[in-house]
């Protein structure tokens, strides 16, 4: 089966949430009692229509060409707790993998006080074909909760923060000068914590150009640029954000953009394959192969890079690494369930809004499947096998959860990569996600398998239908399946699957030969 690239998507999403908003994909999951008095519990949104401050229509551009529009709208209201500035967007974006075409909307509200803080926000994103997810978040005493699905995060409420854009914060004492730097923190629902901003103004306005420009880049966005003009108010007028070979543009537009569905979708198709400068007859023969790489974010070390089968080490090259890959041991036997004795391994057994573990078929299933087992092994090779033959490698860019993979019955390598995790979390073997890239059919497409814990991490490709992986995978990072203020284990792995790669293959060792290119 060919690999797909669904999860390169999510990061181009995630490049669009560093200006539209900061909500990650993720299947909705009903709000429980307890979840919803914490969600009353937030100062409520307006109800009144307030007054009318400002309001924007952007274009959306991907790779140079359109892909959506985006809209503002800001009012002023009177509240009990004081002015407040409600701050209400909707945007629509498509794009496409060869005939796999995908379309995305993005609600979102946000509520501010007077000084540019965050009191509260609630996001939503439907992608065309799966559930809408709703993320809430909300100020409660000096905490700042965040809610999705059965996951709730509390991080300490920052004063001193700003709402994302409010750049006019930035500039109260003095006008912007070149070379002037702001750092500041902003709310990123995502990580469900505050994050650390750097702007540069590298601009004053001129004759010819009345903006200011500026560029931004945000500590958990590794690897992400903007460059924005901002008005005389300073709002931006554009912004050009950056990843890698990703390119994506918002161009303030003086009227009401028609955002027609039928037009000719960008495809992003050569952004997900990496040439290989070996072509491989027998991928399954290579037992050990060396690679130089480059184009990783210049923040990626070492640990994100090393995993069953893989080592790294860094060159003298900013965002190169030399990794070498080989055939992961069989492990020994261990009783099943493991018996967790790190705490630091219950994280990889929670149940999440992606991923969940208590939900009555995923619990049924995966008990029926390994009923007798003893060795937790033979049980997470018993679970891949059965969703190998059981799901339907369909193809598709919606993403859904791993319940819903397991009713509909069909799902491609994240899908399956997701529910076999879900399946062995709900036996108690620890499970994890992870984002890679493999070779097929003459170069390196990016992918997703999954990793259980018998003793240590062993990885499985569910969609590959292998319970092992070769040389020729390459891991990259690993997704949690759940909310994490860590930007190593939140999103700082899934940007670097998205970097613009360069793979050389350096040697390479088959079972009847060995190879060295260099």
């Amino acid at each position: 089966m060919k690999p797909e690239n669904k999860w390169f998507l999510i990061a181009i999403t995630l490049t669009c949430f560093f200006v539209i908003g900061s909500c990650s994909k993720k299947n909705k999951a009903p709000k429980s009692e307890q979840h919803q008095k914490i969600i009353d519990s937030f100062e409520p949104f307006p109800a009144d229509t307030g007054h009318l401050v400002a309001e924007y229509w952007y274009s959306v551009w991907l790779q140079d060409k359109p892909a959506g529009f985006h809209h503002v709208i800001v009012t002023r209201h009177k509240t009990p707790g004081g002015p407040r500035f409600l701050y209400k967007s909707h945007s629509k974006m498509i794009m496409r993998i060869g005939q796999d075409q995908s379309e995305l909307t993005f609600e979102g509200k946000e509520l501010v006080n007077a000084s540019g803080q965050l009191l509260r926000l609630e996001e939503t994103e439907t992608e065309k074909g799966a559930d809408s997810i709703v993320v809430s978040a909300g100020k409660v005493d000096q905490e700042m909760i965040t809610i999705r699905g059965p996951e709730v995060k509390k991080t300490q409420f920052e004063p001193e923060a700003i709402r994302s854009e409010s750049y006019r914060f930035l500039f109260l004492e003095q006008k912007p000068s070149i070379n002037d730097t702001k750092n500041y923190r902003t709310f990123k629902t995502d990580l469900a914590g505050y994050v650390d901003n750097r702007l540069v103004v590298k601009k004053l306005p001129t004759d010819e150009s009345g903006f200011i420009e500026v560029e931004q880049t945000t500590a958990a966005m590794l690897g992400v640029v903007a460059k924005i003009k901002l008005d005389d108010q300073l709002v931006p007028r554009e912004t050009v954000t950056s990843l890698g070979a990703l390119r994506l543009r918002f161009k303030r537009e003086s009227r009401p953009l028609d955002f027609n569905q039928n037009n000719d979708a960008p495809d992003l198709a050569q952004l997900t394959i990496i040439p290989s400068n070996v072509k491989f007859k027998e991928p399954a023969r290579v037992k050990r192969v060396k690679y130089s790489i480059q184009g990783f974010p210049g923040q990626v070390d070492e640990s994100w890079l090393t995993g069953p089968g893989q080592s790294a080490v860094s060159s003298s090259a900013k965002g190169s690494f030399v990794i070498e890959t080989t055939r992961p041991g069989k492990p020994e036997s261990i009783s099943f369930p493991p018996k967790i004795t790190n705490p630091k391994l219950e994280r990889f057994l929670v149940s999440t809004s992606l991923s969940q573990v208590d939900d009555p078929e995923i619990q049924a299933t995966a008990k029926k499947i390994t009923d007798g087992l003893s060795d937790s092994w033979i049980a997470a090779k018993r679970l891949r096998n059965y969703v190998s033959s059981s799901i339907n490698g369909t193809r598709s860019l919606s993403f859904a959860s791993a319940a819903e993979v397991l009713r509909q019955k069909k799902g491609d390598c994240s899908e399956q990569s997701v529910l076999l995790a879900t399946l062995a979390r709900a036996v108690g073997i620890p499970a994890r996600c992870v984002m890679g890239l493999v070779y097929a059919d003459g170069s390196y497409n990016r992918h997703m398998w999954t990793e259980v814990w018998v003793g240590r991490w062993q990885p499985l490709d569910a969609a590959m239908q292998v319970d092992f992986i070769g040389p020729t995978w390459i891991r990259l990072g690993v997704h949690l399946l759940q909310l994490s203020s860590d930007t190593r284990e939140g999103i700082g792995g899934l940007l670097a699957f998205a970097a613009d790669l360069k793979i050389t293959v350096v040697e390479f060792e088959s079972d009847d030969s060995s190879t060295i290119l260099r």
